[in-house]
Order: C-alpha cells, then sequence, then structure tokens
C-alpha cells in the first residue's frame, strides 16, 4: 500500500484504520460474516441440544469424520471448477436442501427414525460449519493482503459476532411458543444463507480478480495426484504441522469439558425438554458473543496491529488453562456455563 493511499485512511471510532478503496470490500464482507454466523448461531444450540439425545460423543464426532469426508470431494470439484462468485452460493444451497430435508425428519420426536436423523444432523452440521466458515476465510484470505488482514480482520469478524449475538437473541423469543418446534429454525437459517450468499457476490464484484487459477487438469487421476501432492507438502511443512498440532491439542482438551457439559445438561431435570435445552445452549451462546465481541473490537485488533498474530494465538492457551482449572476446582454445570 502505498504511503499516499496510507495518508488517506481513515479511522472509525478511533479503532480500524480503513484506506481508500477499502470501505465497500470491507463493509460487505462483514455483512458476509454477518449472516453467515447468524445463520450458524440459529442453528448451534439445536444441534447442540440433540447431541445430549444421542449417547455416545466418540460417535456422534466419527459420525461428523464421515460426512466431511463424503462432502469434501464434491466440494473440492466445485473450488476448481466455479468462480469464487458462484460456487459459494451454491455450497450454501447445498446444505439449504439438506436442512430442509432435516426439518421433516426431526419435527416428530417420537418416530423410529429420529434419532438417526439426530445422528446425521449432528454430523451434517458440523460438516457445515467445517466447509462454510473456512470457505469463509479463505475467500477472505484470497481478498485482502497480509497488512489489511492485520487491520480488518479483527472488525470482520465482530460483523459476525454481531450477526451470531442478534440471531441468538431473536431465538429466544421462540422458548416456549405454542406449536412451535426446534427444527423450524431451519427456515431462518435458509433466509440468512441466501443473504450471505448475496454478500459474498458483491465482494467478488468489488474485490480485485483472484490472480490463482485452477490447473487445466480434470481428470481422476490428476486430482488424486493433487491431493498427494498436498499431503506431502504438509507433512514437510513445519508451519503447517505447528497449526495442526495447536489444533490438536485445544479441540482434544476442549472434548473433555464438551462432554462433561452434553452428560450435566442430558441429566439435568430442568432441561428435560428440547426446546429448554436449545433454549440454553443459545444462552450461553449469547453471552459467548457477548464476550467475544468486546475482545475483538477493543483486544484482538489492537493486539494483531502491534504484537502479530503469534502473540495474539499464544494467549488463547493460558485462557483455556485458567478455565480448565475453574472446572477442575468446581466441576458443575454453572461453571461450564
Amino acid at each position: 500500500m502505498s504511503e499516499a493511499k496510507a495518508s488517506g485512511a481513515k479511522r472509525i471510532l478511533g479503532l480500524v484504520e480503513v484506506r481508500p478503496g477499502e470501505a465497500a470490500v470491507v463493509a460487505f464482507a462483514a455483512a458476509y460474516c454477518f449472516f453467515l454466523m447468524a445463520a450458524n448461531s440459529v442453528l448451534k444450540p439445536y444441534r447442540e441440544a440433540l447431541g445430549t439425545k444421542v449417547p455416545g460423543l466418540s460417535g456422534l464426532w466419527f459420525g461428523t469424520l464421515v460426512a466431511c469426508v463424503l462432502v469434501l470431494p464434491p466440494y473440492w470439484s466445485l473450488v476448481g471448477r466455479l468462480p469464487r462468485q458462484r460456487f459459494i452460493p451454491w455450497v450454501h444451497r447445498f446444505f439449504e436442501v439438506a436442512f430442509v430435508t432435516f426439518f421433516f425428519l426431526l419435527r416428530d420426536e417420537q418416530t423410529r427414525l429420529f434419532p438417526y436423523a439426530a445422528r446425521a444432523f449432528y454430523a451434517g452440521f458440523s460438516a457445515f460449519n467445517l466447509l462454510v466458515i473456512a470457505q469463509f476465510w479463505g475467500f477472505m484470505s484470497d481478498v485482502f493482503t497480509r497488512d489489511q488482514a492485520q487491520r480488518l480482520f479483527a472488525w470482520i469478524m465482530a460483523g459476525g459476532t454481531i450477526g451470531g449475538m442478534l440471531a441468538s437473541y431473536a431465538i429466544t423469543w421462540t422458548t416456549g411458543l405454542e406449536g412451535f418446534t426446534p427444527s423450524a429454525l431451519v427456515w431462518p437459517t435458509i433466509v440468512l444463507l441466501e443473504l450471505a450468499s448475496f454478500a459474498a457476490v458483491a465482494i467478488a464484484r468489488h474485490a480485485a480478480p483472484s490472480s490463482w487459477r485452477p490447473p487445466p487438469r480434470s481428470d481422476l487421476a490428476s486430482r488424486l495426484a493433487d491431493v498427494t501432492g498436498g499431503a506431502i507438502a504438509f507433512a514437510r511443512s513445519p508451519y503447517l504441522l505447528a497449526i495442526a498440532g495447536f489444533m490438536f491439542v485445544s479441540l482434544f482438551a476442549n472434548a473433555f469439558v464438551y462432554d462433561f457439559q452434553r452428560v450435566m445438561v442430558r441429566n439435568a431435570p430442568e432441561l428435560a425438554a428440547s426446546a429448554a435445552k436449545t433454549d440454553y445452549f443459545n444462552r450461553i451462546n449469547l453471552w459467548q458473543q457477548g464476550i467475544a465481541l468486546v475482545g475483538q473490537l477493543v483486544v484482538t485488533s489492537r493486539l494483531l496491529s502491534f504484537a502479530k498474530l503469534a502473540v495474539t494465538l499464544a494467549t488463547l492457551p493460558f485462557c483455556a488453562a485458567a478455565g480448565l482449572a475453574t472446572f477442575a476446582l468446581q466441576p458443575t454445570l454453572a461453571v461450564i456455563r
């Protein structure tokens, strides 16, 4: 970025620096994140509630692995064949169709198919989280430079947190509504995904075209060779292995608390009904996002700008260790909440 452009930068609320030519793309990126995380927050509490109805967390996560393995090949095919403004809406609509199917399978909890549908929804929504949210950040990395990411990503994330908060707050109104079943939450999710698709297309129109182009190969052997080459490159990269190790340790530790919470919620008499479980997880989600929003607007953006990414990431294990130690001293549902 030239000094002339940098000199024309403006600060929003005295915190974020937006330079000439960035405002429209940043606004659409924040809107994309807003709608995407709102869609995620609408269905996430219901997914967690269904997880308490099915025994065995390991089985649910194995189903998640299977679902991701099944969805990834067609996803890779779309990425390799279509421009970003086309394949993102197609991915969203694939999950929209899946959610409509689950609505009809899950609205009656007394049917014999319900336990199987609950497992499938848990795994399918996990695949949705993996693909759609990872797709968003892959898109952002394609649109923004490293310098822009350090200045702007925390604020783009804040747009997503606000979307999640508003969605969670809206879902609290559905608790206790006569005739309302938690499975009906798929309908606002579909609307939000369509709005996210619109924002993604708008970003593609305003952002500079990507210099990356897929290789001109389409046969299966070439695609498998690409996958194998990617796996070898991953295994040889200390940087990527460190990222994988960071994620493994984090998720491994969090799995214990996650399962403790799942068992506690399942056995809590006051949370016997599906709507009560969904409301419990929704309220936790709402508070998490409120705390995260303050961190993103006040803490994260400043840390990324001054302390850079490594120091910012290094604070996360310390926060997690403090939480785990507190839970070890007093393992109650209130502490997890």
